[in-house]
């Protein structure tokens, strides 16, 4: 069975569906390591939930076949592909 998998960006851009049944992080984490290196206590906590969506889907591809790993790759970079996100306004645009 070779089904194409496909992706869809959830609205906050941090994780796409893949497949039905899938959430993944999508590799959009913004400034996450900048937060968990050098944020505030409470910034670590609210950071909490992404980080380790993270480590479990670095672990959980790890386990995976290459195709399998290759499909759920293929679809998350074809859900970012897709998403198109406004561009950040610049302090020199507004002039």
């Amino acid at each position: 069975m070779n089904t194409k998998l496909t992706g869809v960006m959830f609205p906050d851009s941090r994780y796409v569906l893949v497949g039905d049944d899938m959430t993944w992080p999508s590799g959009d984490l913004g400034d996450l390591e900048w937060e968990l290196r050098y944020g505030s206590e409470e910034c670590i906590i609210n950071q909490r939930m992404v980080l380790a969506s993270v480590v479990h889907a670095y672990e959980r591809l790890m386990t995976l076949s290459q195709q399998r790993r290759n499909a759920i790759c293929g679809a998350i970079h074809g859900a970012r592909v897709q998403k198109k996100l406004p561009p950040t306004p610049t302090p020199d645009a507004e002039t």
